[in-house]
């Protein structure tokens, strides 16, 4: 075991007992190793606390881990496990361990499922109808109109839309489930609570409110190169099919694509403009067999699924989708059309206003100085004389209450 740190005689650190399951399951998702190795040390070990009951050499003897994975498995399980768990949960995340039930049992399937999933918001039975729906994160505006519909038409039809979280046509797709009253899962290249890109702040509040934020990666992980290409395999794990709306050459959408293949779950592929280099990716898939998709229904029609009619979406019906492809990308939500007047609108009483979310006066002395007009975050810090780090946490928070939006370059607008 060259290279292997070692504890005495090679043993794991001494414990008061067996460690704690759910302590395992977090700390082994700490250690971040690769989903093969820790699924090599669960069926040599019998289980989590199996694992860290063990020595360091056992891992290496009998799970052929390497002194690297070693060194970071022994890390993990010196952490302060029971402060990591009270943080947690303090943060709304949930570890969910491979074995146990709640973990998606379409992902459990998969050759390289990860060992342990961060979850903010909450995994439902119903999410084993899930559809995937990737593109490019400089989807065009047909790319984001595209993807926007299916989403909405998927939800209508009681699938989950699982998707990245980036630009393009992933924010899109996770858009119009939300619009249509549906569930959506964002898969990060992050850890859960690393909010990527962050113009996704708004929307990643609302995706963990109706649905839910799943990682691999533990928290406070920043997403990299690397990154990315490991996660797309847990999107398309998590579904039936995967649909790529546009993709240009090289996509990362088109590496979810390959996985599903590996996977046998069903692709399909949006056409696009033979002159749109955004496009060639998706044209590939389609030369090489992926299922041509127009509608939702080329979608059911493939998976061959008995459904319910589409169910009625009350009103408002949904976003302006044209005004939403159109428009510059902020992670803004699409002002929706007012919905129809009530039969009876001369005798009924207008609702009253939801009362205005409650600020600090922190947050409050922020709100005074922002307008319609931008206002870059280094006038407010000078303006408001607060450290930056207190006018960045109280910014933050009046984006999660609807109060303010940041735009790209760190400029910030009064919402309301």
């Amino acid at each position: 075991m060259n290279g292997l740190v070692k504890q005495g005689n090679g043993r794991a650190p001494a414990k008061q007992g067996r460690m704690d399951e759910r302590h395992a399951w977090m700390a082994l998702g700490y250690a971040q190793i690769t989903a093969r190795a820790g699924m090599r040390l669960l069926e040599t070990f019998g289980g989590p606390a199996g694992i860290f009951a063990a020595t360091p050499r056992d891992w290496a003897a009998r799970a052929r881990l390497t002194p690297p994975a070693c060194q970071r498995l022994l890390a993990a399980g010196g952490r302060d496990l029971d402060g990591d768990r009270a943080r947690l949960e303090r943060l709304g995340i949930a570890v969910i361990g491979v074995t146990e039930a709640a973990y998606p049992a379409r992902l459990r399937a998969i050759p390289d499922p990860p060992c342990a999933l961060f979850v903010k918001g909450a995994l439902l039975s119903d999410d084993a109808r899930a559809i995937a729906i990737v593109g490019s994160r400089r989807a065009s505006p047909y790319g984001r109109h595209v993807a926007a519909e299916l989403a909405a038409g998927l939800a209508g039809r009681g699938f989950t839309v699982v998707s990245g979280m980036a630009l393009g046509a992933d924010a899109a797709a996770h858009e119009g489930c939300l619009r249509a009253g549906g569930r959506t899962l964002a898969v990060l290249g992050a850890g859960v609570d690393v909010i990527y890109p962050p113009e996704h702040t708004a929307l990643y509040a609302r995706i963990a409110a109706a649905g839910a934020i799943i990682s691999e990666f533990s928290p406070g992980t920043p997403p990299s190169r690397h990154s990315f290409p490991q996660r797309n395999r847990v999107i398309s794990g998590l579904a039936l099919g995967v649909v790529v709306v546009e993709a240009p050459e090289n996509s990362g959408a088109l590496i979810t694509a390959e996985h599903a293949m590996e996977q046998g779950r069903e692709v399909f592929a949006v056409p696009g403009s033979v002159n749109s280099a955004q496009s060639r990716g998706t044209h590939r898939l389609l030369r090489d067999g992926a299922k041509l998709v127009e509608s939702v229904d080329d979608i059911l029609e493939e998976l061959q699924l008995q459904l319910p009619a589409p169910r009625a979406v009350t009103p408002p019906i949904g976003p302006n989708w044209d005004a939403f492809a159109a428009a510059p990308e902020t992670g803004t939500a699409v002002p929706e059309p007012p919905p129809p007047a009530p039969k009876n609108a001369a005798r009924s009483r207008p609702a009253p206003a939801p009362p205005p979310p409650a600020v600090s006066p922190e947050e409050a002395r922020l709100l005074a100085r922002l307008s319609t007009t931008a206002v870059h975050v280094d006038t407010l810090i000078e303006q408001a004389d607060m450290p930056p780090a207190q006018v960045n946490a109280a910014l933050l928070m009046l984006e999660l209450k609807g109060l303010a939006q940041r735009q790209p370059g760190n400029w910030y607008v009064r919402m309301g």
